[in-house]
Order: C-alpha cells, then structure tokens, then sequence
C-alpha cells in the first residue's frame, strides 16, 4: 500500500505505546528517524501484530515538505477497532522553474482493524489545482 516503506541502516525505532484490538491482536506504535538526501524525516508507524506474528505496518504521522508535499496524519477509532490515514501529496511537476500550478490530491483510507486482513472499509481520493507563488 502507498505508506509502506523499507528500512535503511540509518534509521533509528523506538517502541512509544500499545493497544488492546482484539484478544488475540496488538497494536504497536513505533517513532522512527531516518534521513532522505540531506534531510531528516521522522514518522510514527502502526504495527499490528496477531498471535505475536507481525500483520501489517501502516505509517501513521509523516511529514516531508522537501520540495513537495508528502504529509500522513491519522485517528484511532474511541474503541481501537478502527484506523482513519489522510494522505496529501502534491505532484513533483511543480518543481520545475517555469511552473505556475500544482495539483494537491488528497486521501482517506478508513481501515478496520478487527477484520482478518485489515480491511478498506472507506476510500475518497480528491485533488485541486493550485496557484503557485512566483
């Protein structure tokens, strides 16, 4: 999926918190600090883990304003048992000098986490045209 990322040697993780999902699935929340090109990017992950066997990873908080827009923020449900990722992106076009728009284009993905495969239950993708400034 779209906020899934490798690790590299220079990243650093640390363990910040849990949660109760289910009786038998955790939710783990890890800070991570890497560095892209010359700059360095920190992130907040979701690790869910079933049985102690890692389902999935979903990145949860990002930022990197580095020439274009990449921002993850998200929201637990009051009960756990539901995770909603905004996702905003511009296009790398923009970067060019003669540019005089960009696009910014928007997600949410609302996932549940109590499904057996971690399942989509909502999607809207959306975008708008922007003037850049000179």
């Amino acid at each position: 999926m779209f906020f899934d990322r490798d690790k590299s040697e220079v990243d650093t993780t640390y363990l910040v918190g849990q949660f109760k999902i289910s009786n038998n699935r955790i939710g783990l929340i890890s800070y991570t600090k890497t560095f892209e090109c010359d700059h360095q990017i920190t992130y907040y992950s979701l690790n869910i883990l079933e049985n102690c066997r890692l389902l999935t990873t979903k990145q949860i908080l990002y930022e990197d304003n580095h020439g274009t827009t990449f921002e993850i923020t998200s929201s637990l449900s009051k009960n756990f048992d539901s995770l909603t990722i905004y996702l905003k992106t511009s296009s790398e076009f923009a970067m060019e000098p003669d540019s005089k728009f960009d696009a910014i284009f928007s997600d949410i993905y609302k996932l549940d986490l109590k499904s057996k495969n971690i399942d989509t239950i909502y999607r809207k993708s959306t975008f708008k045209k922007v003037k850049l400034e000179p």
